[in-house]
């Protein structure tokens, strides 16, 4: 097994959504009753949090209409913050496919899917276009931990 495939199993337990949906109804919501804030805690599990998007975003100075790429995006929390905080496309991007399912479906559910597409794939290996007109972000630790995204993700 790969690196890629071993990381990607570590992460996967098959029953996210619904531990997820079982939070949820404890605080008598469901997905599609959820905001955003409901789903903060587990939607950006990041060193630094929110406020870590916030300022990677100023700094990239992410605009409406802005294309941005979530390197790492898990369950897409982050790709939602952006999207409907700044008002703009996000594309994420992570290696664990139940993330990227669970991202999807969490998207379609808070009605956010028009604005979002979430695809499973290899930061080190984006299946992406480079485009000056795209602004990546990911997070402080992934940024840490693969050092080699640090100019790709300045573009």
């Amino acid at each position: 097994m790969s690196t890629a495939a071993d990381v990607a199993s570590h992460y996967s337990n098959g029953g996210l959504q619904a531990a997820i949906e079982s939070g949820l109804a404890a605080l008598g919501k469901t997905l599609s009753s959820a905001s955003i804030a409901d789903l903060a805690p587990v939607d950006e599990f990041h060193i630094g949090g929110r406020g870590a998007t916030v300022d990677v975003c100023e700094q990239l100075d992410v605009q409406p209409g802005s294309a941005v790429l979530d390197v790492g995006c898990g369950i897409g929390g982050t790709a939602r913050f952006i999207s409907s905080t700044f008002g703009c496309e996000v594309t994420g991007i992570d290696l664990t496919a139940e993330y990227v399912e669970v991202a999807r479906s969490i998207s379609e559910a808070t009605h956010m899917a028009d604005q979002l597409t979430f695809e499973t794939g290899n930061a080190l290996d984006m299946p992406f276009v480079d485009s000056a007109s795209t602004t990546s972000c990911g997070s402080p630790m992934g940024a840490t931990r693969f050092p080699s995204l640090g100019p790709a993700m300045r573009r």
